[in-house]
């Protein structure tokens, strides 16, 4: 432990921590706010710093690990009472130190300014071991390339670059980061334990095959200096292939016995973690009941995507923190409810005129839903619709509104089907 906290009052990191905990708090709220309140989401966006602190962690560990070789002081390790691969063990404990406090800090924050809307609950710790497992695999990767490389700037500059470009190129796909918490998916504990397992074995291998543990091949007892080796690098690839043969790092929940439910008739229901949107659903399904009478069939309840299994594809979904996505699959719903079922238009006319209608109640209902037109953030929308005209009759007094929507309706329901 006295070697411990030498290594940590030497750390480069001492000086970088405060800068550390900033860009921590940057990234935290810089990209994103809509996720406080959620326990899920705000477990994801503690642990998206890690995908810039790993590259960092590496060039810092490749610069420490390499401190040994610059002052020539490789024999004089080998010349110690303790085995070499303990004094390594050390070193990448001391960075690890700072880069994990830095990470905690981020997810105190998080849990902090969630509290208030989130209500039961707590960040989940599978996203949060999910970043650290990231944190330990980039620091041991610096670690062992520092502690061969000659060069004290070339290697914490290919390192942590080389590290950024391969999260960056492998992606969330990858499984070793996520950028959205969904609160019907929950992260599966036996993908978790193989990423912490691999991230160990990956520390492992580079305390046992850093440069200055190799020199005691020449011993007189190399033969089980060589078995500790390739075991841990045999670790390695054990544990790589059953992260890669545990499948997905996430499933779909169970659903929970009462969902939370507008008050309204029609009601709009939420996963108890997206609690914080009931006032949003509630304004949504006061506004579907205030249209007017005769035009649609508005089923009577409509629910967050995971609540009902195996009807995923049906049922609404938020995306990132806004409500209009919502509202398009709700009115989806409802238009697919009113119009003639299973029409096929006999010819691309008739097709173009059909379906531009159609898209055009459903962007009409999304607008009267909201109480406004599609926000700047979302991309996109239906296919041969002017959302701003839309969202200007949704303006007019409702007889206007009402004739408009008739005209519509007709259209599609005189449409020649075949």
């Amino acid at each position: 432990m006295g070697a411990f906290w030498l290594e940590v009052r030497r750390s480069p990191l001492r000086w970088w921590f405060p800068f550390l905990v900033v860009v921590d708090l940057a990234v935290l709220f810089g990209r994103a706010r809509w996720w406080i309140g959620v326990w899920p989401q705000a477990s994801v966006a503690a642990q998206i710093p890690a995908f810039y602190f790993g590259p960092a962690l590496a060039a810092v560990s490749a610069w420490t690990a390499g401190r040994t070789s610059r002052h020539g002081l490789v024999d004089q390790l080998g010349a110690s009472a303790r085995p070499r691969w303990q004094a390594e063990c050390v070193q990448l404990a001391a960075t690890l130190c700072y880069g994990i406090l830095v990470y905690l800090v981020g997810a105190v924050v998080a849990a902090s300014v969630s509290f208030p809307s989130a209500g039961p609950g707590f960040l989940w710790p599978g996203y949060l071991l999910l970043g650290l497992s990231l944190l330990v695999i980039c620091s041991a990767t610096g670690h062992l390339v520092g502690s061969w490389a000659r060069s004290q700037i070339l290697a914490p500059v290919l390192t942590g670059v080389g590290c950024l470009a391969a999260i960056t190129l492998l992606g969330s796909g990858s499984g070793f980061f996520a950028l959205v918490g969904e609160p019907f998916l929950s992260v599966q504990v036996v993908p978790i334990l193989l990423r912490i397992l691999l991230s160990l074995a990956v520390a492992s291998a580079a305390v046992m095959v850093s440069r200055s543990s190799v020199p005691g091949f020449r011993q007189k007892r190399r033969a089980p200096r060589a078995l500790q080796v390739l075991g841990t690098l045999l670790a390695v690839m054990v544990a790589g292939f059953a992260v890669a043969a545990a499948g997905p790092l996430t499933s779909p929940r169970t659903p929970p016995k009462a969902a939370t439910c507008s008050d309204t008739q029609p009601r709009i229901c939420l996963w108890p973690e997206d609690r914080k949107y009931t006032s949003q659903a509630d304004v949504m399904a006061r506004n579907l009941a205030a249209l007017p009478a005769g035009l649609f069939v508005v089923p009577p309840v409509f629910y967050e995507r995971g609540l009902r299994p195996g009807r995923q594809l049906e049922d609404f979904y938020i995306g990132e923190g806004s409500m209009w996505e919502a509202a398009e699959s709700i009115s989806i719903n409802i238009i697919t409810e009113t119009l003639p079922r299973g029409c096929q238009p006999r010819s691309p006319a008739a097709a173009q005129k059909y379906y531009t209608a159609a898209f055009e109640l459903s962007t009409w209902l999304s607008v009267r839903m909201t109480g406004g037109g599609q926000p700047a953030s979302v991309r996109g929308g239906p296919p041969g619709v002017d959302r701003a005209a839309v969202a200007v009759v949704a303006t007019q007094p409702e007889p206007t509104q009402t004739a408009w929507v008739r005209d519509r309706l007709s259209t599609v329901r005189n449409t020649d089907c075949g």
